[in-house]
This record gives structure tokens, C-alpha cells and sequence, in this order.
């Protein structure tokens, strides 16, 4: 299986929301401040590591919609080839991989809750997906690269390739430590 037969996946779990707003559904909760620092950190590393998605699914909630926003904002781009898709609001594992086998695009990046993307992470890298120091393995805003071989098919889980995991806390003390 050579390099030219792979294709990226992006996860990206929307940022942090506002649990005390005037929203009346988990449905209509939009992000807090830490949500909006966080998204910043993310696109920064993106841009840093050539991490471009070409499409975007994403779930219609309001935090996921948010999140698609503000992260295609902070990257300066265009947001180009978004769909909200109501299948992704809460979509779990299962739901999650027959979105994966129906679009076949390259560098796609789907943008959903937890637990459903925590448990398709797990399912197609197995334990290589490490955990922070205090156990978490996709908090919000995290960011996941996965490398797909073109022929993916379901059997091959648990032992694809995380080419990126990105974490919001991770980044801020890699950007803290940083000289300015």
C-alpha cells in the first residue's frame, strides 16, 4: 500500500459551550470563550502543520456550527465545501464509519460530538491513540489526522495510522513555553 493510495480523515470535536447561556436545548448551546481561545490554538497548529481539510461535514448543532466558523476564520479561508449534515448531531460510532464508507474524499474533515468520535477514533487507531495526563483521549476541540488507505474497509481498524492528534491544553503550553 503506497502513500499515493491514502487519504486523510480529520476529526474535530467542536469546542467548549456555554452550558449557562440562554440556550433552551443541548441542541442550541453555543461556545464559550475558552471554546473560541481554543479553536485559535487549533488553527494556528493547522496552519503550522499543513493541515488543510478539502471538505467538511459537519453537524448542524449550534457549537459544531460555531466551531466550523470560527476555525475557518482564524485559518483565513474561504470555508468552501461545508455541509451540516442533521446525521452528525450526537451520530455515534456506527453512524460516524457509514459516513466515512459513503465519502471517499480526501481530506475530509468531519466536525461532531463526543461520544461518537472518541469511540470511531479508538475503533480505527486502537491503542495508538494516547491519553492526556489526566486520562481524556478527545477532549473538546481536539483535532485528529488519520491516515486511510484508499481500499479502507472495516477490517483494517484498530491499526491505521494517527498521522496528528491535537489538544487544546497540549498546544497551550507548547505555545507558552515557546520565546517571545
Amino acid at each position: 500500500m503506497g502513500i499515493d493510495k491514502m487519504r486523510r480523515l480529520i476529526l474535530l470535536r467542536h469546542a467548549k459551550s456555554d452550558w449557562h447561556g440562554n440556550a433552551e436545548t443541548d441542541y442550541d448551546r453555543p461556545l464559550n470563550r475558552r471554546g473560541q481561545k481554543a479553536i485559535q490554538l487549533i488553527a494556528k497548529t493547522m496552519r503550522t502543520q499543513g493541515i488543510q481539510p478539502r471538505t467538511t461535514l459537519s453537524s448542524p448543532a449550534r457549537r459544531a456550527a460555531q466551531t466550523v466558523t470560527e476555525l475557518y476564520d482564524a485559518l483565513e479561508t474561504e470555508p468552501n465545501n461545508v455541509d451540516y449534515l442533521p446525521e452528525l448531531y450526537l451520530a455515534d460510532r456506527n453512524q460516524l464509519l457509514q459516513i466515512i464508507e459513503r465519502d471517499q474524499r480526501q481530506d475530509l474533515m468531519i466536525v461532531g460530538h463526543n461520544p461518537g468520535l472518541e469511540a470511531l477514533l479508538l475503533f480505527l487507531c486502537g491503542n495508538a491513540v494516547p491519553r492526556t495526563n489526566t486520562g481524556k483521549l478527545f477532549p473538546t476541540a481536539s483535532l485528529a489526522v488519520v491516515r486511510l488507505p484508499d481500499d479502507w474497509s472495516r477490517d483494517l481498524s484498530g491499526q491505521l495510522e494517527l498521522e496528528a492528534l491535537l489538544r487544546p491544553k497540549e498546544l497551550e503550553s507548547e505555545y507558552s513555553d515557546a520565546p517571545r
